[in-house]
């Protein structure tokens, strides 16, 4: 087999593009087309032709992310591809793109600096003077249309040059607003910025988020039930001490002051979790990084904030779980708000075992006896749960035992668990994500890898009525990861992963739509730049934005496109 080789030129939007026609009496040269009445391999002797074209020939609904793919039936010469020869193009202008030829599977590629515009007609030509290995000329003009979906993602916008890695962070508000959090990691102050776009789609300018403390960490939003916008956020000192500051937003005044949440200065171990019930009051859990504690001090902490912005005394996560055994260690703590119920899940860890755990708060403010949801397979991971309708909380897990890792779930209604199912499994399983459907259910997305080291993104949706349906794989791509997913009021569920396609970083999405079900995954954009922490966030009219870091040394463009 011959060494995979690839050329890339580069076409200039307003540049010109030869685009020659085809004679009168001739169509376009299809694969094994003759034009002497000759066989199908008299024809491939005498001209390359054409195998198979990407987007076929008049399709419709294509994504605007699309790469316009043309794969020949011989070999062509990597030099006569250029700009003049296989070219894009929209009412006759030339759309700006880069062209690729992959020697081997005989593949040529135009792929578009930017998304293709909404519901328009596009023409790809190859042109005559095109030439095999060979030197045998293509012999006359190839020419194909297509028209783009009504619906697609936007071109790619730089919201600030100057990011942190991972320390950002987004959601949509009640009015169809977005709110964006970030770090600029600017030593020695790293302070935190927000930016705000209106439901109509304008980002206003970004402005600092003002707060206490000379250094600003693991910036969170959440948007409760009932609507209440609230962003978390660690600070620290100019020593090892650190504390947790909640702000509240209204859509009249904007962010209210913060209220520290933490109670005692203490170096703190990693980021906050944080819920908002449908009431507004937030419940923060937090940890100490103090790894010489005894039975006798508490580094746990949980705490609420009712939506008058009164905390509650705070109370330690030990006395919660009530967890006698010293040789279990607690982790995976996750927090969970079912309308004005706030829950509680973590795991217990020892030598041999891992079990998994909840409880929830009651109306009188204490805390229920913690109830095991798994204790039959060891080596698990953490929790995901998700509130759905009726007072019902849906908690999906992994394990591990030696054999394959498996998914499962289980349901709750008042802290009364059903028998586990098994949702999934493989060799292995991680980045999992699950969202709640309206109506009552959730979508679980998850990626995996098998023994042949195959990586794949799979989906699979629970109704309250129905059950589980099937597992759906998403993908059709080479080494998927960081997948994550997002409903909007209509039911619509939007996936978004990276992928490193022939060496090449895309973005890739997928939509679920109630009426058609899971459409074919499509690029949203191809990236040069190493891009991590995808955030993804829907509203109720249907649109979806996704964000991302592009990495530049230790910092990153902070960037987003939007599906409309």
């Amino acid at each position: 087999m011959r060494a995979r080789s690839l050329v890339v030129l580069t076409v200039l939007s307003g540049t010109a593009c030869r685009e020659p026609a085809a004679p009168a009496d001739e169509g376009a040269l299809d694969a094994g087309a003759t034009t002497d009445g000759g066989s199908s391999a008299d024809a491939t002797a005498a001209h390359p032709g054409v195998r198979v074209v990407d987007p076929a020939d008049d399709a419709t609904d294509v994504a605007l992310g699309v790469k316009i793919e043309i794969t020949f039936m011989e070999r062509m010469a990597p030099a006569s591809i250029t700009p003049a020869t296989f070219s894009l193009t929209r009412d006759g202008a030339p759309v700006a793109g880069r062209i690729e030829y992959d020697e081997y599977p005989r593949q040529a590629r135009f792929v578009p600096d930017a998304p293709l515009a909404r519901s328009a007609v596009y023409m790809a030509t190859v042109a005559p003077t095109l030439q095999t290995e060979n030197g045998v000329p293509f012999g006359r003009a190839f020419t194909w249309s297509f028209t783009t979906a009504a619906h697609g993602w936007d071109d790619i916008t730089l919201l600030d040059g100057h990011a942190s890695r991972g320390l950002f962070a987004a959601a949509t508000g009640p009015a169809g607003e977005t709110h964006l959090l970030w770090n600029t990691g600017e030593y020695p102050t790293s302070p935190l910025w927000t930016r705000h776009r209106d439901a109509a789609g304008a980002w206003q300018p970004p402005e600092r988020f003002g707060s206490p403390g000379s250094g600003f960490w693991w910036p969170q939003l959440l948007v409760g039930d009932g609507g209440h916008v609230v962003a978390v956020r660690e600070t620290s000192d100019d020593g090892d001490d650190a504390s947790i500051w909640v702000s509240r937003y209204d859509g009249a005044s904007g962010w209210g002051p913060p209220s520290e949440a933490t109670h005692r200065d203490a170096p703190l171990g990693g980021s906050p979790t944080v819920t908002v019930d449908a009431s507004g009051a937030v419940t923060v859990l937090w940890s100490e990084d103090n790894p010489g504690h005894d039975e006798e001090v508490a580094y746990r902490w949980v705490r609420r904030q009712a939506a008058n912005g009164v905390w509650d005394a705070p109370e330690s996560f030990d006395a919660i779980a009530r967890n006698a055994d010293p040789t279990l260690a607690a982790s995976t703590l996750s927090l969970v708000a079912v309308g004005d119920r706030t829950e509680l899940y973590w795991g217990l860890a020892g030598n041999t075992s891992n079990s998994f755990w909840s409880s929830y708060r009651t109306g009188d403010g204490s805390w229920s006896e913690p109830a095991v949801i798994d204790a039959a397979r060891g080596g698990g991971t953490d929790v995901t749960a998700v509130a759905v309708d009726g007072g019902e909380t849906l908690a999906v897990w992994t394990s591990y035992d030696g054999g394959p890792v498996q998914l499962s779930a289980r349901r709750s209604a008042s802290g009364v668990w059903s028998a586990p199912v098994l949702v999934a499994d493989g060799d292995w399983i991680w980045d999992r994500e699950a969202v709640a459907i309206a109506g009552g259910g959730l979508v679980v997305v998850w990626s995996e890898l098998d023994d042949a080291f195959n990586y794949s993104v799979w989906a699979r949706r629970y109704i309250q009525a129905t059950g589980w349906g099937p597992v759906v794989r998403l993908d059709e791509r080479s080494y998927p990861s960081s997948p994550r997913v997002a409903i909007d009021g209509s039911g619509n569920v939007t996936a978004v992963w990276l992928d490193h396609d022939a060496g090449e970083l895309a973005l890739v999405t997928a939509r679920y739509e109630p009426t058609t079900g899971w459409k074919p995954a499509v690029p949203i954009a191809y990236m040069p730049q190493r891009s991590t922490d995808l955030r993804l966030v829907t509203a109720d009219d249907g649109s979806a934005s996704v964000f991302w870091c592009a990495e530049i040394g230790a910092a990153c463009d902070l960037k987003v496109s939007s599906y409309r």
